[in-house]
């Protein structure tokens, strides 16, 4: 893409599927000076109207197809359920649409590795957007990290879960929209120990329970690096957990809790001596993300160089092995 965007041309935006997390998308995006939300659109164009007036968006689609035609939207956030993620990325790439898309970007790696393969050749844009990476306080930590603050790494332990609604068809529970705890949860584990150590794991151990709708409800997970690391993790639908991440060092420990995924704050701990650190998240916390999207089209990039393809690659394929250790296999799959 030639064109530089700034804040007298932004970079616009069309969104596929204004649900909840779509939402702070539409707020955070009004904090970047260099984008702006031009279009949603919506299997129901009643819902996408409702959504344009909510965020004073100039237009409302019924179907995808039509924000896909429309030639003045350069880049599409794609916020749908994780099964038809990696349809729309597809249409979005052929269309010539640069394409961030909510985690996880597709049920599996293989079908992650066609997409990115797609981009390449279409040379549009794509990442998964994980917006955690991005924050200034998880930039910090992996500084810590490298800067040697805790030592040598050894153990990373973390937790995601609460109880989520028994509601019939609740997205979290349906197996046909690719439900369960890994992919809505348990990503966000892998995925920062893998952008942590900088490496995918060498070995992976899983136990889980598959709930009545045959999604996956409990699960715990172990995962061995090649260098020595230990990353262990708890996803839960039924309880409330502790919600925390921390790494733990020869030298100290770096702790992010409670809601380590939106969280603007951490404590480095070495001996006695104890350090805390709050950027916070941001207006919304996706403006991060939203911006380094903007400046990698600007310097005609096609792919992150945080959340990389092989990050995304890497993340899917570990919790492919974790689903098949547990059983869990989607029967579009």
């Amino acid at each position: 893409m030639s064109l530089r965007f700034s804040e007298t041309r932004p970079c616009r935006w069309g969104l596929i599927g204004p649900g909840t997390i779509a939402c702070r998308f539409a707020r955070s995006i009004q904090a970047v000076p260099e984008a702006s939300l031009d279009a949603v659109a919506s299997r129901s164009e009643e819902r996408a109207r409702d959504f344009a007036t909510k965020y004073g968006i100039a237009k409302a689609y019924g179907c995808y197809e039509a924000l896909l035609d429309d030639t003045s939207v350069d880049a599409v956030y794609i916020a749908t359920p994780h099964r038809f993620h990696f349809e729309q990325i597809l249409q979005c790439l052929e269309a010539g649409k640069a394409v961030l898309c909510e985690k996880p970007l597709t049920v599996n790696a293989k079908q992650a590795e066609e997409a990115f393969e797609v981009a390449r050749q279409q040379n549009v844009f794509l990442m998964e957007a994980m917006w955690t990476p991005f924050l200034p306080i998880w930039q910090q930590v992996r500084s810590w990290l490298r800067d040697g603050r805790i030592g040598q790494l050894q153990q990373i332990q973390s937790s995601f879960g609460f109880r989520v609604p028994r509601t019939k068809g609740h997205r979290y529970l349906d197996h046909e929209a690719a439900g369960g705890v890994l992919l809505d949860m348990g990503v966000y584990n892998v995925a920062l120990s893998l952008w942590l150590v900088g490496d995918a794991p060498l070995s992976v151990y899983a136990q889980g329970v598959l709930g009545e709708t045959g999604v996956d409800e409990n699960v715990s997970v172990s995962l061995q690096f090649a260098n020595g690391v230990l990353s262990q993790f708890l996803c839960c639908f039924g309880a409330q957990l502790d919600n925390n991440f921390v790494l733990y060092g020869t030298e100290g420990k770096i702790s992010i809790a409670p809601f380590f995924w939106d969280n603007g704050s951490a404590t480095l701990q070495t001996g006695v001596e104890s350090e805390q650190i709050n950027s916070g998240v941001g207006d919304s916390g996706f403006e991060f993300e939203i911006a380094h999207v903007v400046e990698r089209m600007n310097g005609l990039h096609v792919t992150s160089d945080v959340l990389t393809p092989s990050l995304t690659l890497d993340t899917l394929r570990t919790l492919d092995v974790i689903r098949k250790h547990i059983g869990l296999r989607f029967t579009f799959e």
